[in-house]
């Protein structure tokens, strides 16, 4: 009988011991388990992103500098209306026409039969010339470089010299902002 009140009382203990120690720190390992699997997760996250970050920016180094500058100048970073300007005023001494007036204006809605491309400039340009002249000063146009679209052209009075009046209108577009 002694003996089975002492191993009740040992039983009793352990299970006493059990609940209120082990358990407990039982359950503190399960949780620092656990946070070492979200940190785990974490890592392998990162040096996910690390590894793709890495691929991509060599995908970007691999490419040619001259090829990133004709992106930037076929849809440039911002209006580049100087940039612009200038190179509507040598297409049109390249191609022998006078411009007689220019004008600029911002984010207009473009007509109904054109997509809505990002950001767009609208230029008007009063152009003399013969036909010939304003035959490559299009051709030009086209040729170019920089997104312009050709919206409207006008036909305007026939000078004494025989030279055609134009009125056009263009649009140049761009984006608000760029990665390259």
């Amino acid at each position: 009988m002694f003996y089975v009140i002492i191993s009740l009382a040992l039983a009793g203990g352990g299970v006493f011991l059990l609940r209120s120690y082990v358990q407990p720190e039982l359950a503190k390992v399960q949780q620092v388990r656990a946070e070492q699997a979200e940190v785990r997760d974490a890592i392998d996250n990162a040096r996910k992103v690390i590894r793709l970050r890495d691929e991509l920016l060599s995908r970007y180094n691999s490419i040619d500098p001259s090829a990133i500058d004709k992106i930037r100048k076929f849809l440039p970073a911002d209006s580049a209306l100087s940039r612009l300007f200038i190179d509507v005023d040598a297409m049109a001494a390249q191609s022998g026409i006078r411009i007689s007036a220019i004008s600029f204006s911002e984010n207009q809605q473009p007509p109904a039969y054109l997509p809505e491309v990002g950001s767009a400039l609208a230029i008007t340009l009063n152009v003399e010339g013969s036909y010939e002249q304003f035959q490559l000063f299009l051709g030009l146009l086209e040729k170019n470089i920089r997104l312009i679209d050709v919206v409207d052209i006008k036909l305007g009075q026939i000078s004494k010299d025989g030279e055609f009046g134009f009125t056009l209108v263009l649009r140049a577009y761009y984006q608000e902002r760029t990665i390259l």
